[in-house]
This record gives structure tokens, sequence and C-alpha cells, in this order.
């Protein structure tokens, strides 16, 4: 549904939770795949009985959740206040063409606003998701686990901010 975000042991991260790939058993029960946000992560999947599941083949796992869920959110609410500062400059842009032009310098600064504030989001979502604090898995058989690589999503955001870039400097 999602692009992913990244990707790490057997979870695709999205902005609200992970995708779990692979059906797991725990000492609480068995999961099945689908989708788990990150509190679901917090109270099941890394409870203290079941860190263990986690920890041998993906060090610092459990330990990077917080971390990711505070990135994310973040992220997810420059997002917001980017896709409004655009909602913003589309609808003074229309206010323009119907009065054939505003004298004010209001609108540049809804030029830069949505490229300040995703700019932003990727930045607070490297830095406090912690990117670069996942260690190398382990390989286990019978499993697809995988180190940390970037998803599609991350990759788009990316995009998305070369755009904005060239929008606001050429807009």
């Amino acid at each position: 549904m999602f692009l992913p975000w990244f990707d790490y042991c057997l979870h695709s991260f999205l902005p609200g939770g992970a995708n779990i790939e692979e059906d797991f058993s725990t000492n609480e029960g068995v999961y099945s795949d689908g989708f788990a946000s990150y509190s679901d992560w917090k109270d099941k999947y890394c409870a203290e009985s079941s860190d263990k599941l986690f920890e041998p083949y993906c060090p610092g796992f459990c330990d990077n959740i917080p971390s990711i869920n505070g990135g994310m959110t973040g992220m997810i609410i420059l997002a917001v206040l980017a896709i409004l500062a655009n909602l913003m400059l589309c609808i003074l842009s229309c206010c323009a063409i119907g009065k054939k032009g505003i004298k004010m310098v209001f609108p540049i600064v809804f030029l830069v606003l949505p490229f300040g504030f995703y700019l932003l989001a990727i930045i607070i979502l490297a830095a406090v998701g912690g990117m670069n604090g996942f260690d190398s898995t382990e390989s286990v058989e019978g499993f697809d686990i995988k180190d940390y690589t970037l998803g599609g999503g991350f990759i788009f955001a990316i995009i998305i901010v070369i755009l904005e870039a060239a929008y606001s400097a050429f807009g």
C-alpha cells in the first residue's frame, strides 16, 4: 500500500509502523505477517520476554523503536506543514491571477516554506530516528533477514525535496 522508508531485519518501516514480512512466534504467541504500529512494537514485540527474539539476529532492534517513532512523528508533522504551505501558495497564486498580480513579499515566503519544512523533516527523521544506529544483522536459515537499506519512500522523499528546491528557486 505505502512505500517502505527503510528495511531492517524482517521488517519494512513506514511512517506509522512497520510491516512484518514473516510469521514468527514469541512466548506471548504467534504473530503473522502484516502491519504493526510502533506502540505495538514497544508493547508486544519488544516486551522483555520477546526481546530475545530479535536481539541475537538484529542487534539493537528494540532499542531503536522509540527513536524511529519520534523521527517518523516529527517527519509527519513537518510534511503536513509543507503540504499546508503548498496549499496556501496555491490559494495565493489563484488570488494573484484573479487580481492580475499581488504586490507583496508574503507569497515569496510560501515558496520557500515547503522546501524548508520537508528538508527539515528528512533531517529530523535521519537524526532523531537514528538512521545510523543499526548494526549488521546475522543470517538465519529460513528467514530473509536484511541489513539496513533505504526504501522507496525515503528515496521518494529526497526527490520531493529536490523538486521543492527547484520550485522555490524558479517558482
